[in-house]
């Protein structure tokens, strides 16, 4: 097996976890998200000790690391197809003091409509981009420019926010010439995929009392992988809807409805509060 670097990245509260080179901004950025907004605990999303969990989407295993830290007895099937980052993942949940580690899976494999392998790009300095679809994100970098708030950046990057500060009248085009650097370098991987019913079938799960998706623009395709029978299962999800299905989420809403979720919630990433307008990602929250 081919071993990758690592960096290692310190976060408050203590944590200390292993990410890929060049990659800690985006890693801060990870952290704000998931330990200080929680992000995965809005709109009655609501996980206890010995739950099931799928973390789809794993990337270096910053979700997972929270739900365990909180949770050390939860059934968690950690999922990442791009062996860098899988790399790091495993290192992390590995070095967790863990009550039960037998029920921590970590699969080096990606989830989608169908089991067999596909090309992914991964982009060493921002692995949670990692995408089937890096036509996309290359068309998603001006947009994404134009959203950025600079006193947002302050959160998490305060070098990068002086760095705004001091060449303000240029900032958007200093940060879209690194996106698009960035977007250009990517790297391509053949990744397995299972799907989610396939994961179902061959773990024997009656029961995911959560499940996360962000998969950067197939997360219909993880969706489409859940046989009829199955979606019964399903008790609460979180769902990534990339800015090229945003348009579908009413679609998406309607779907969870029909399977018999009470509550689906809409959040837009881009601080404007109309789902419909953004072009920017959204996250699903949907519970029974």
């Amino acid at each position: 097996m081919t071993e990758y670097p690592l960096t290692v990245m310190r976060f408050p509260c203590g944590l200390q976890m292993l990410g890929l080179p060049g990659s800690n901004v985006e890693a801060r950025f990870l952290y704000h998200e998931i330990f200080e907004d929680e992000l995965y605990s809005r709109h009655g999303i609501n996980v206890q000790d010995g739950d099931t969990v799928l973390d789809v989407g794993a990337n270096i295993g910053m979700f997972s690391t929270y739900l365990l830290r909180k949770f050390p007895h939860l059934k968690l099937f950690a999922f990442e197809p791009v062996p860098p980052i899988f790399q790091a993942m495993q290192a992390n949940l590995d070095a967790l003091p863990l009550a039960d580690t037998e029920n921590v899976q970590l699969f080096p494999c990606g989830l989608s409509d169908a089991c067999g392998s596909r090309e992914i790009t991964f982009y060493p300095t921002s692995p949670a981009n990692s995408t089937l679809f890096p036509d996309e994100k290359f068309e998603e970098a001006s947009v994404t420019v134009d959203a950025i708030r600079v006193r947002d950046v302050w959160k998490y990057d305060k070098l990068g926010f002086l760095g705004l500060l001091l060449f303000y009248p240029i900032r958007k085009k200093l940060i879209r010439d690194r996106m698009e650097k960035m977007y250009s370098n990517g790297i391509t991987f053949e990744a397995r995929f299972e799907t989610i019913s396939s994961t179902i079938n061959e773990h024997h799960l009656d029961r995911i009392d959560l499940l996360k998706i962000d998969v950067e623009g197939s997360e219909f395709m993880v969706l489409d992988g859940i046989e009829d029978k199955h979606w019964e299962a399903i008790r609460q999800a979180v769902v990534e809807v990339s800015p090229k299905h945003v348009m579908r989420i009413d679609v998406l809403k309607q779907q969870f409805m029909d399977r018999g979720f009470r509550r689906v919630e809409v959040e837009t990433m881009g601080h404007t509060g109309r789902v419909k307008d953004s072009q920017l990602a959204c996250n699903v929250y949907a519970t029974r």
